[in-house]
C-alpha cells in the first residue's frame, strides 16, 4: 500500500463545506421552524389534494431565499436545500469550495441517501 492510500476501515476527512453543513443536523430547531413543523401533526385525510398541499409546502421550503432561512432556520444553510443552489450558497460565502458531488450526499443522519443509475 502506498502513502497515498487511505489505511482499511479509515474513514478520510471530510471537505470543510461537508463537516459544516453536516454540523447542523446537531443544531436545535429554529422556533419558526418548530412551530411549522408542529402545525404538521394534524391528521389529514390521505387524498391527492393533500398530496399536491405536501409538495407544494416542500417547494416553497426548498426555495426560501437565503434571507427567508435565516429567519425561518436560523441559518442560511440549514433546511431543504436544491443541491445546486447550496453548492453555489456555499461558494458564494466560502473560501473552502465544494462540487456538487459532495453536496448530493448530504441527508440528516437519520436519512439514507442512494444514487442509482
Amino acid at each position: 500500500m502506498s502513502h497515498s492510500e487511505p489505511h482499511e476501515g479509515v474513514l478520510p476527512e471530510l471537505p470543510p463545506a461537508i463537516q459544516y453543513l453536516k454540523s447542523l443536523h446537531a443544531r436545535m430547531l429554529a422556533p419558526p421552524l418548530q412551530a411549522y413543523l408542529q402545525s404538521l401533526k394534524a391528521e389529514k385525510i390521505l387524498s391527492e389534494e393533500c398530496l399536491i398541499e405536501g409538495i407544494c409546502a416542500f417547494t416553497q421550503i426548498a426555495n426560501l431565499s437565503p434571507a427567508e432561512r435565516e429567519g425561518v432556520y436560523g441559518s442560511q444553510f440549514f433546511g431543504l436545500h436544491y443541491n445546486s443552489d447550496l453548492k453555489a450558497l456555499w461558494n458564494a460565502y466560502s473560501p473552502h469550495k465544494t462540487n456538487l458531488q459532495q453536496v448530493s450526499w448530504l441527508c440528516p443522519p437519520s436519512w439514507e441517501c442512494h444514487i442509482e443509475d
